[in-house]
């Protein structure tokens, strides 16, 4: 099982937003459970002068959403949050549906995971978030990646 992620990205003509990299979101009047400032990770991130904010709005699998309303909806949290002012100009908006996002630990997850797994032996590498069905930061992902990638050359050598 998994769930869906909206990826809310906005471009706002203001030269900074925030100091923080990220903030978590767990209150029901905010669509969005985590919020970051990409110029916060790198100043190429943005135009100079410039600051941006992506959000992320987690849906259940399957689920249609609308984009376009659900960009006003996380606007008007943003502004409750006091992370925008009406005064902010927002220059670039945009919005993108991931899915599957992240992989959801049921208490079926591990049998379920086994008997792909078992289905998959015969020669196939499983790696990364969804091809070892586990929740994996980037970091995680890239090792698995890496790990996948030495056993094939192991295997090619022998």
């Amino acid at each position: 099982r998994y769930q869906g992620i909206l990826c809310v990205s906005l471009g706002v003509d203001s030269p900074h937003l925030s100091d923080y990299h990220w903030v978590y979101y767990y209150e029901d009047e905010f669509p969005f459970h985590r919020l970051s400032y990409p110029a916060n990770f790198s100043a190429a991130n943005v135009p100079r002068g410039k600051s941006s904010i992506s959000l992320e709005v987690a849906f259940a699998a399957g689920t249609e959403v609308d984009e376009e309303a659900m960009l006003e909806r996380t606007i008007a949290a943003l502004k409750l949050a006091g992370v925008l002012t009406d005064d902010d100009l927002i220059e670039v908006r945009h919005a993108q549906a991931i899915e599957p996002a992240y992989v959801i630990y049921d208490l079926a997850h591990g049998r379920n995971v086994e008997v792909v797994r078992s289905w998959l032996e015969h020669g196939i590498l499983l790696a990364g978030r969804f091809g070892e069905w586990q929740y994996a930061n980037m970091d995680h992902a890239m090792r698995s990646g890496a790990n996948a990638a030495h056993s094939l050359l192991g295997a090619r050598a022998a």
